[in-house]
């Protein structure tokens, strides 16, 4: 880390919170906007009213994607052509084509589903290889996928709730795991199929809320900084 600041105050009157951002070039930068306090509450769940936004190098924010409820997961393949989306109350990850060039997405198709009480799709990134990891809350897995959707592995943890994976250390071939260090809510049993054993389980298990680190045998590339 070489300087901090904002990276946009302009989004008063927006109508959620940010729950990931990813630049993909000096060019663009994605930012997702997300309810998620109010999701973990699901007192008043408006579903597929929130957004995915873009915000380019002049400050000016474009809604890219509609329809969204719970924003997680972003990145892009390899060679940078395809991009990698989860909403995760859809239980699923899409993947778009991308214009680098406009910092555009078109074409959405699904790219995994999960079944109720696989887990919950959450962050993901993408190896070196065009392998896709994806952290499942609820399982305390990362699971590793294949361009093609194959299931290639997993990396278990001690605690069931994982939030996101990336790739890091000296030489790109240490995958992080954050996790949550509060109780998920009781009503993911009920939407997404979360076990009981889980959700009392994951505040307390070993690690809970800790960054846990493993040598998976695949490196990825470090994040991107925005030029903005």
């Amino acid at each position: 880390m070489t300087k901090r600041g904002c990276l946009h105050g302009s989004f008063y009157g927006y109508h959620g919170q940010y729950a990931n951002y990813k630049s993909q070039t000096s060019t663009h930068a994605l930012c997702l906007c997300a309810e998620c306090v109010q999701l973990i509450g699901l007192v008043n769940l408006d579903p597929f009213a929130l957004a995915l936004y873009r915000i380019d190098l002049d400050g000016t924010i474009t809604t890219m994607l509609k329809n969204v409820t719970l924003s997680n997961g972003l990145d892009w393949g390899s060679d940078g052509s395809t991009f990698y989306y989860v909403d995760s109350h859809t239980l699923a990850v899409d993947m778009f084509d991308f214009d680098a060039t406009h910092g555009i997405i078109s074409n959405r198709s699904r790219f995994l589903t999960f079944d109720k009480g696989e887990g919950v799709p959450n962050g993901l990134t993408v190896d070196h290889q065009g392998n896709i990891w994806i952290a499942l809350m609820g399982s305390g897995e990362v699971r590793h996928y294949s361009p093609a959707g194959e299931l290639l592995g997993k990396v278990i943890t001690s605690t069931p709730a994982v939030t996101s994976c990336t790739f890091g250390g000296l030489h790109g071939d240490e995958l992080f795991i954050t996790s949550a260090g509060r109780k998920l809510p009781d009503i993911t049993k009920t939407l997404y199929g979360v076990s009981e054993e889980a959700v009392e389980r994951s505040a307390t298990a070993p690690g809970a809320g800790g960054v846990f680190v493993c040598h998976p045998g695949h490196s990825g590339r470090a994040a991107t900084p925005f030029a903005g």
